[in-house]
């Protein structure tokens, strides 16, 4: 990699016009601020295809990508980093939610570590709520209980260095283009849900190594609320979140762990994900049989046949239809 590397930022934005304008400002206040500046209106609101339109139009080397449908998170990041490593002149792309605000530093720190850590396939700042807590807690390679906390994590960097992970959130994400070229890029049909752990387990396959480093943090809102189940050695996070993203937690997550885990699917990771699974739809606002018949078995019924896509559409009835694709 070239002395000092070049960077081009991949800002992702749907629907939060305010909080988007945030994280393109701190992006570019950054006192190494990158080489290209890469906006994706992924099926966007018209306030904010205004706003990228207009920073566009204001800084140098920017551009909009427009995607005229929704294509998640998953298929959103795929366009940016695929525009980006269509550039011959970047070496790494830095990726951002449109709610994830860049603290001062951070991108300094960052294309610094590019140069310093071996076999990278990606770096993640420290990612955390501005109060003390990291905004989704944090798994270490090697260690079973996650970090919750910026004391925690900080006083770990302070003791191994850069911390090893499995995967990283898109907080300010940064990703070697030559990591993208040799492990692919992020698996658009995911839509939503688990596309940020599918690639890094991916590049961890690839012999490389995703790292999160103190010196670079982001403010992003914390993960939705969730009780903590314990079973054995392992702790669920129960949440409550809408019939549409639960139903993309289970199928995603069983679609990923099958395609990553190997023999252990079947007798580690499966279990858990059917246990989560009924614990989630027992939470929901709507009479247990209405959640296994229209989110639960629907989510493990599609993801065992990988139809992938857009979640199933609500009909009549709270019967699903899947709008997926097979994969």
């Amino acid at each position: 990699m070239v002395n000092p590397p070049r960077i081009a930022a991949v800002v992702l934005a749907h629907s939060r016009a305010a909080t988007v304008e945030m994280t393109i400002d701190a992006i570019v206040a950054q006192s190494s601020p990158p080489e290209a500046l890469i906006m994706v209106a992924n099926g966007a609101s018209k306030e904010v295809l205004e706003v990228l339109e207009r920073k566009a139009a204001e800084l140098p080397d920017a551009e909009v990508i427009i995607l005229h449908e929704n294509l998640g998170a998953a298929g959103g990041f795929h366009a940016g980093l695929a525009r980006a490593c269509q550039r011959e002149e970047i070496d790494a792309v830095c990726c951002f939610d449109d709610d994830a605000v860049s603290l001062p530093g951070c991108l300094a720190a960052l294309r610094g570590a590019l140069l310093e850590l071996p076999n990278i396939g990606s770096i993640g700042a420290l990612t955390h709520d501005g109060a003390g807590d990291l905004s989704w807690p944090l798994h270490i390679v090697g260690r079973t209980e996650p970090l919750k906390t910026i004391a925690q994590a900080r006083a770990l960097a302070a003791e191994i260095g850069p911390l090893p992970v499995y995967a990283s959130s898109w907080h300010a994400l940064m990703i070697p283009t030559a990591a993208i070229r040799k492990a692919g890029n992020v698996w658009a049909e995911l839509f939503h849900q688990y596309e940020d752990a599918e690639f890094g387990l991916r590049l961890r396959a690839a012999g490389l190594n995703n790292y999160v480093i103190a010196a670079a943090e982001c403010t992003h809102p914390a993960a939705p609320p969730a009780r903590e189940v314990r079973v054995l050695r392992w702790t669920l996070r129960i949440t409550n979140e809408s019939p549409t993203k639960e139903y993309l937690n289970i199928r995603n997550d069983l679609v990923v762990r099958r395609r990553h885990n190997g023999l252990r699917f079947w007798y580690g990771a499966l279990p858990l994900i059917l246990m989560r699974g009924l614990f989630v739809c027992a939470t929901m606002k709507m009479p247990l049989t209405s959640s296994l018949r229209t989110v639960y078995f629907p989510a493990i019924t599609d993801g065992f046949a990988r139809r992938l896509g857009p979640p199933p559409i609500a009909q009549p009835g709270d019967v699903l239809r899947s709008a997926g694709s097979r994969a």
